[in-house]
């Protein structure tokens, strides 16, 4: 111990280290935890007709406060074809319009990549996105990458909600949550879950009774194979 000149005993000194510009305090941490990523898909798991954006957002944001009433949508990423958000084109680009003024929606047009033929009626195999043999389309590619961007932007503890009725995205959600995300999906009336080996919770939100575009908001929890 070090000594003053007259021999008196220096009092101990404990020194911290100083915290990293990038480490977050406790209370930032739970905050940020309750944060949620959407990534939608709008090609397969359009808006149901007569309901805007601003409803939609409301109704997932509903969704995801019954399963915890803290957790708020932080980011979206939305993609897909312009035209497959409304049959009406000028509706369609007014709904895109509120997507791109919306300071958490980062928005990706992809025209669709179907073709058909003027003479005989029949789309091109390559083209048709819903072609078993079109492993990756060009929205799920996509969405697939902003997902490893969230995960140097926006780092888990957080959520993940995938609202798709796409089946191919069990690698991306795998990878998702072995970083320490929590994953939920929410996927169009009827169709079967998305499949991936990790135990997953469930939040869907239902915003058209009468077309069920959208399941009641519940909590569910399974492990599944599709075969």
């Amino acid at each position: 111990m070090a000594t003053k000149f007259n021999g008196a005993p220096l009092p101990r000194v404990e020194i911290k280290p100083k915290p990293k510009a990038h480490d977050d305090d406790e209370v930032t941490l739970r905050l940020k935890s309750k944060n949620v990523h959407v990534i939608w898909d709008w090609n397969n798991a359009p808006i149901p007709s007569g309901y805007d954006m601003l409803t939609l957002f409301t109704k997932i944001q509903q969704g995801l406060q019954t399963l915890d009433p803290a957790l708020t949508i932080n980011t979206v990423v939305a993609s897909g074809d312009l035209y497959m958000l409304d049959i009406n084109e000028k509706d369609a680009e007014s709904m895109y319009q509120v997507l791109e003024k919306d300071d958490r929606v980062k928005t990706f047009n992809v025209p669709s990549r179907e073709v058909t033929c003027d003479a005989c009626r029949k789309s091109f195999p390559r083209c048709n996105n819903h072609e078993e043999d079109d492993e990756y389309t060009r929205v799920h590619a996509i969405l697939a990458r902003e997902m490893m961007i969230l995960n140097f932007n926006h780092p888990p503890p957080c959520y993940l909600l995938l609202i798709s009725g796409d089946k191919k995205f069990d690698t991306s959600l795998s990878f998702m949550a072995s970083r320490g995300y929590k994953v939920l999906l929410s996927f169009p009336d009827g169709d079967i879950p998305l499949w991936t080996t990790i135990t997953r919770v469930l939040v869907v939100a239902e915003i058209d009774p009468r077309r069920r575009a959208f399941r009641q908001s519940e909590q569910v929890k399974f492990e599944t194979h599709l075969a």
